[in-house]
């Protein structure tokens, strides 16, 4: 194996590596390996170029990107001269992480809200209507425990609104050097 050879390998294995990142983090490890080949390429790619360096469908680069564009991780750009779509990617991994931790937790703070929501709006319905003491004592754990997850649902809000402002790196610095 001559030197190129070698150094496409280890590409190979940093995209593979991406790919299983991503699917740790709960996302299909294609955009991961999307990701990858982007990144180390250094410079914008088309559908085409991902499918062929892949061996997936057009389609599959199509759902691929499109994902990654709704993660804000990629994003399409002008080339002049150029009638194809180009895409490029979040260069930062630390971004990167927060973007992927901060869309995942803000939809299930989102979806357990509404469903805590909606438990509290029935329960006081039920409290209207009276009810005996057994079941008004069922009820009032319940509605104490949907007040318990709506303050949890509020401080995973601000965590996540802590990630996204970057200010996490105040007290978790990107490197050891940067450490007080």
């Amino acid at each position: 194996m001559d030197q190129k050879q070698k150094i496409d390998q280890l590409k190979h294995n940093v995209h593979n590596q991406i790919a299983d990142n991503m699917k740790s983090y709960g996302f299909p490890s294609t955009i991961g390996l999307v990701m990858g080949i982007i990144y180390y390429e250094r410079r914008p790619m088309t559908l085409e170029e991902l499918s062929e360096r892949t061996g997936m469908s057009k389609t599959r680069m199509s759902q691929a990107v499109r994902q990654l564009t709704e993660l804000n991780l990629a994003q399409k750009v002008y080339m002049q001269k150029s009638r194809k779509d180009l895409y490029t990617v979040e260069e930062d991994e630390y971004l990167t992480f927060i973007k992927l931790f901060t869309h995942n937790w803000r939809s299930v703070v989102t979806k357990n809200q509404m469903s805590k929501r909606k438990v509290r709006e029935e329960l006081e319905k039920l409290y209207e209507e009276g009810m005996t003491p057994e079941l008004k004592e069922q009820a009032d754990l319940l509605y104490t425990e949907a007040e318990g997850f709506l303050e949890f649902a509020d401080w995973l809000s601000r965590l996540v609104d802590f990630m996204e402002s970057e200010e996490i790196f105040k007290y978790v610095p990107r490197n050891k050097e940067d450490q007080e």
